[in-house]
């Protein structure tokens, strides 16, 4: 399971042998360290993963606030659930992130129906873009 974790937003996926198994998102879940926690609790309790993926947060990472201490109680869910965890570098082989989208889309035709459309420059970034991060950072750990 990867855990991608965002200001406004919280999204993992679930892959199995490399297949993609199941995928959801949360707004709540971003809005406090505690949120976070209790929703990575859930998760890892209707999965049961072997392992949880975290982005893994550098001195280049653009992580701030509340984002880091949202990953740090993910984190300590982990530890205190005896969970395994890794943490993986994000690295960005794409233009930008819907070109990635774009990518994954092919790679794993199941998420395609959650594709998020590409905003226009004074629009929010769609919800959705989370779930493609997160199986970004699946990918990297595979």
């Amino acid at each position: 399971m990867a855990i991608a974790v965002s200001y406004k937003k919280i999204g993992y996926v679930f892959m199995v042998d490399g297949e993609l198994m199941g995928w959801g998102l949360s707004v709540k879940a971003s809005k406090s360290p505690d949120n976070a926690a209790k929703q990575i609790k859930a998760w890892i309790e209707r999965y049961e993963p072997d392992i949880l993926i975290t982005e893994r947060l550098t001195p280049h990472s653009r992580k701030r606030g509340r984002t880091i201490k949202n990953i740090e109680a993910i984190e300590q869910v982990c530890i205190e659930a005896d969970a395994h965890h890794a943490d993986a570098i994000r690295i960005q082989r794409y233009n930008n992130k819907y070109e990635e989208i774009a990518a994954l889309c092919e790679r794993y035709p199941s998420i395609a129906d959650w594709t998020p459309r590409r905003p226009k420059i004074w629009e929010t970034e769609p919800l959705q873009t989370i779930l493609f991060e997160a199986l970004s950072l699946a990918e990297e750990a595979l």
